[in-house]
């Protein structure tokens, strides 16, 4: 699979590259200065969108992203 960067915003670009595995909604926030609700809508075009990331827990504060097998040892190529 290949997503082209161009399609990503600049923070969700700086979500992938900072992710090394996994983020958190609370880790998104923090790295690019945006509300919990900007967070969650980025977050959510990455699972849902992009397929760039998998959403593990289904709801509530354990929810973390991990980035999705179809894509490790792609990013920063």
């Amino acid at each position: 699979m290949s997503v082209k960067l161009s399609n990503l915003n600049d923070r969700q670009i700086k979500a992938v590259l900072f992710a090394k595995g996994k983020i958190t909604n609370s880790d998104y926030q923090k790295l690019n200065d945006v509300s919990k609700r900007t967070a969650t809508t980025e977050l959510t075009e990455l699972v849902e969108k992009f397929t760039l990331f998998d959403r593990k827990v289904t709801s509530g504060s354990n929810i973390f992203y991990r980035i999705s097998g179809a894509i490790v040892g792609q990013v920063g190529q």
